[in-house]
C-alpha cells in the first residue's frame, strides 16, 4: 500500500509533473469532516486507512458472490 504523500515525494525527487493545486470543491460537504476523521486516527494509529479500505473492498468482493 502506498500513500499519496510517498508518491507526491516520489514524482517530487524524480522531478516527475503532478498536480499541486487543491480541487476548489475540496472543503464542501460531509467528505471534509470523514476526511479529516480519518486523518486524526492515522495520525494516532498508523495504517488504519488502509486497514479500513481493506476491509471495506473484502466486504464489497463477499458481497458480490452472494
Amino acid at each position: 500500500e502506498i500513500y499519496e504523500s510517498e508518491i507526491v515525494f516520489y514524482a517530487f525527487t524524480n522531478d516527475l509533473p503532478f498536480q499541486t493545486e487543491q480541487c476548489p470543491h475540496m472543503n464542501e460537504g460531509i467528505r471534509t469532516e470523514i476526511r479529516e476523521f480519518l486523518n486524526k486516527l492515522e495520525n494516532t494509529h498508523a495504517g488504519i486507512k488502509n486497514n479500513m479500505f481493506r476491509s471495506v473492498l473484502k466486504i464489497s468482493q463477499t458481497m458480490k458472490t452472494v
